[in-house]
């Protein structure tokens, strides 16, 4: 009877072997969906917000964790770990955050007061310096002081009134059952951050430490608990590539979902149409823009010294042609360079007028330099210049000649360097091009050690920290060309205190003018290149809530590091045209439960019978 019994048994498992386990394992549950977002270039390089540095970093830590308050997705601050505030005197430099009591951090804890004072005080003190670049100088250097009220209540007391910021504090909170055992000095060197805890809408798996050593790929997965409201996809996956074309092969493919690709890639993507594949530009949420920058400090003594001349600079940008450099270079993927403060933000956008703008005109930089004794050491036009007997920087002879860093990976920048190297020449000025790696030109930049460099910069929608970039109060910190002016200095305080916006935005504009070299003899330590657009194609097929187009302010692209990012937060699962039956409607398990049934009736038949004999 054994024998009958076993019999039956395989028989029933000789008619299930053709249907796939995993789908009887998760009969009646949903697929998982995550968010595949390509990444090609560099990856995230640290774990650590104190430490990691690249682009893809930042959207991976703006996912973990949150602000008091987050830009939306037109870049207006919205409550997040803060639910509101309010100024406690007249001049309003004392207010009072009232926090989120629904906040977690993702280990569980409770989210309190306790938590905002420790972060504000960690990153106030004098070992952490770091820390400035990522969260926005200077949201925390203009913080005097903070004090828990209770438990969900503190107040923060500014060295200014800032009536323009106080829901802009763009740094993230720490959990500080976790930091407060780490030193300042371990927090920006050794130390890992293997599970990073924060409270945002995104949390880390058990295989995030040892994935991210391997360099494939990362998965955050999603936060049900999360205070704003639980995301609709499962998580996201960032998928590193070295090589775009692979990257681009790897969406057409549907191995990823979304990616962010090159101006050629957009281009191709874009005049050749691939099913289920749609493409989208425009200006970045982060301001990116692409900048010449001259090192301004006076006490490099290595460094040429006419690089300090105003009329050598001003010659140096008439000697260029943003138009050709953006059409030519950026394959007309972003917009022509001006004030500190990029379009997306139009408010504040500075537009030089006719009379103040530095246009391309190779006779007039030739006429300044001629103005000023650069004289010819040759045949002009075709020889460098030099300094002449009364110029007030260098000894006579002195020449043109300058040495200019780009950074590697980066084709486009080698490319207008070249470019721009080639247009000097015309008036008499050399440069000398180095490719180096990112770390490189950095450690050479902050270290004054290159006269002149092409980088970038990207920063919140609030003015005020790209314009910091220019103050006494940023050189030796975030400045990457130490120059500074008591007028700018006044005008960029002013810019902070006002409560009128109209009279802000015309401040913010002049510190830009000054900037920009608009009055003869002030400025120009960046020749801003080109604000670049933001190029992403994404798959329909599984996701929907892809952003149907950018409208100035644009707050929703992959570059929204600032918390509940809008991108991310707006994607939901697609839902399918043709409904998919449920388990119970499908033939094929109707048929395993059948035979499923049979099996277990006749052994049960079986052993009642033999029991009874």
């Amino acid at each position: 009877m054994n024998k009958i019994i076993i019999v039956l048994t395989l028989i029933a498992i000789a008619v299930m072997l053709p249907f796939p386990l995993t789908s009887l394992q998760v009969m009646g549950q949903q697929q998982e969906h995550i968010v595949k977002v390509g990444w090609c270039g560099d990856g995230i390089d640290s774990l650590n917000p104190l430490i990691g540095w690249t682009e893809a970093s930042w959207a991976f830590y703006g996912l973990i964790y949150d602000a008091l308050y987050s830009p939306d997705e037109h870049l207006e601050p919205q409550p997040n770990l803060a639910t509101s505030c309010e100024a406690l005197n007249e001049n309003k430099t004392l207010w009072r955050y009232h926090l989120n009591e629904n906040a977690k951090w993702h280990d569980g804890v409770p989210f309190t007061a306790d938590d905002v004072v420790f972060t504000i005080n960690y990153f106030l003190t004098e070992e952490i310096y770091m820390f400035d670049s990522w969260v926005g100088y200077p949201d925390l250097s203009f913080i005097l002081d903070v004090t828990k009220v209770d438990n969900y209540t503190v107040d923060i007391q500014f060295q200014y009134q800032w009536p323009a910021l106080y829901k802009a504090l763009n740094f993230p909170m720490f959990p500080k059952h976790i930091w407060e055992n780490i030193s300042p000095e371990e927090a920006q060197s050794t130390y890992e951050n293997s599970n990073p805890i924060g409270t945002g809408p995104f949390k880390a798996g058990p295989e995030l430490y040892n994935d991210w050593l391997q360099g494939e790929s990362v998965t955050l997965y999603k936060n049900p608990d999360y205070h704003l409201g639980a995301a609709a996809i499962d998580g996201v996956k960032f998928v590193f590539y070295n090589d775009m074309s692979v990257m681009v092969e790897a969406l057409k493919r549907g191995d990823i979902d979304v990616a962010w690709v090159s101006p050629d890639a957009y281009i191709y993507l874009t005049e050749n149409p691939s099913p289920n594949i749609e493409t989208l530009a425009g200006l970045m949420s982060t301001s990116y823009w692409t900048d010449i920058g001259f090192n301004m400090d006076e006490t490099a003594e290595s460094l040429n010294p006419l690089r300090l001349d105003w009329n050598v600079r001003a010659a140096i940008a008439h000697a260029i042609n943003k138009t050709y450099i953006v059409e030519r270079y950026y394959r007309g993927l972003a917009v022509e360079g001006s004030g500190l403060i990029s379009p997306n933000i139009p408010f504040y956008h500075y537009e030089p007028t006719p009379e103040e703008e530095l246009e391309y005109n190779i006779t007039l930089a030739n006429e300044v330099l001629d103005e000023n004794g650069y004289n010819w050491t040759g045949t002009p036009g075709h020889s460098v210049r030099a300094a002449g007997p009364e110029n007030p920087y260098a000894p006579e002879g002195t020449t043109l000649e300058f040495d200019m860093l780009v950074r590697e990976g980066y084709t486009e920048e080698q490319q207008i360097a070249l470019y721009i190297a080639e247009e000097c020449r015309k008036i008499g000025v050399y440069i000398n091009i180095y490719v180096v790696d990112e770390d490189t030109l950095v450690d050479r930049i902050y270290s004054s050690d290159v006269d002149m460099f092409i980088y970038f910069w990207a920063d919140p929608p609030d003015p005020t920290y790209l314009l910091s970039l220019l103050t006494s109060y940023q050189v030796g910190l975030d400045s990457d060309v130490f120059w500074s002016d008591p007028e700018y200095d006044e005008l960029w305080i002013r810019q902070l205190q006002t409560t009128n916006l109209t009279e802000r935005q015309e401040l913010v504009r002049e510190c830009q003018r000054i900037g920009y070299g608009a009055y003869s003899g002030k400025g120009i330590p960046y020749i801003i290149l080109a604000y670049l657009y933001q190029t992403l194609a994404w798959r329909t097929d599984r996701f929907e809530g892809w952003p149907t187009e950018w409208e100035v302010p644009n707050g929703k692209d992959l570059s929204h590091c600032w918390y509940n990012p809008p991108f991310f937060m707006d994607l939901s699962p697609k839902v399918s045209e043709t409904p998919q039956p449920q388990w119970y409607e499908d033939p094929m398990y109707i048929g395993v439960l059948v035979v499923a049934v049979i099996v277990i009736v006749a052994a049960g038949l079986l052993l009642w019978k033999r029991k009874k004999k």
